[in-house]
């Protein structure tokens, strides 16, 4: 994990460098679903700093990196789990430019998560942490729209996970997140 946020900065300090790269940063609300074997809901909430850096005309990339919080995701026995967790996401967009300060952009690409911390209750049962049989980095893939409109950015996405949550063979957990985010561009 260490070895990502390293990564991950040294790629944002390098594209600080670029002419055409912004900055941001950006708060929101998510709805996780999580579904097969074992079906839950959580809302949750993130914060976090992305940059946009410009390819080539009005494609972009634009990594990020994001703490969430997802709270009380309740199961078919009344338990819940509360998750703190990390995001990187890696967008691609292509902007269309609407008025001089106003552009809308669909983007898509890959976000890498990591939990962090865990804890399951129930009623006086607690349980902290990742069991064996619980898949703590996954893969997701998503996409979205979004609209800068001078410096304020709003954005609207899905992602769904890749992998299992679970690392048992015949136990499949997926993940569908819907995201709402607001940001501000530096």
């Amino acid at each position: 994990m260490k070895k990502v946020i390293i990564t991950l900065f040294a790629v944002l300090a390098l594209a600080s460098t670029q002419a055409f790269g912004q900055a941001f940063a950006g708060l929101g609300y998510f709805n996780a679903t999580y579904s097969g074997h074992s079906s839950a809901q959580a809302n949750g909430f993130y914060a976090g700093v992305g940059y946009d850096i410009a390819l080539s005309g009005q494609l972009a990339v634009t990594p990020g990196i994001y703490y969430g919080l997802a709270l009380g995701a309740e199961d078919a026995i009344g338990g819940k789990t509360n998750e703190h967790l990390v995001a990187v996401p890696v967008h691609f967009s292509y902007g269309f430019e609407l008025a001089s300060d106003t552009k809308v952009f669909p983007y898509l690409g890959p976000m890498f998560e990591y939990g962090l911390s865990k804890e399951y209750t129930n009623g006086k049962i607690s349980v902290k942490g990742y069991g064996d049989d619980a898949r703590r980095f996954n893969i997701l893939l998503g996409g979205g729209v979004g609209l800068d409109v001078a410096n304020i950015r709003i954005t609207v996405g899905y992602d769904r996970a890749l992998l299992s949550y679970s690392t048992e063979e015949d136990y499949n957990i997926g993940k569908g997140i819907v995201r709402l985010g607001v940001g501000y561009k530096f």
